[in-house]
């Protein structure tokens, strides 16, 4: 028998654009930081520029994953 993917209590699942803007925001981190860990780790800590994590600030909208995307980008 198989189970049914765990669940966070209380938490919606993500539509298709939702879904689409976190792939591509792991996609930056991991490009600009150079490995998974590092950018699994910026991406899940809150930054003050961004006003939360930045997950969950591109996941949001557009303008969130611009604002991460741009963080990223080499100074």
């Amino acid at each position: 028998m198989q189970r049914a993917p765990k669940r966070y209590a209380g938490a919606e699942p993500l539509d298709r654009e939702q879904v689409r803007r976190r792939g591509l925001a792991v996609r930056y981190a991991s490009v600009s930081l150079g490995d998974t860990a590092a950018a699994l780790a910026f991406l899940n800590e809150a930054h003050d520029g961004l006003g939360g994590r930045p997950i969950d600030i591109a996941t949001a909208s557009e303008d969130g994953l611009e604002a991460v995307r741009v963080m990223l980008e080499p100074a």
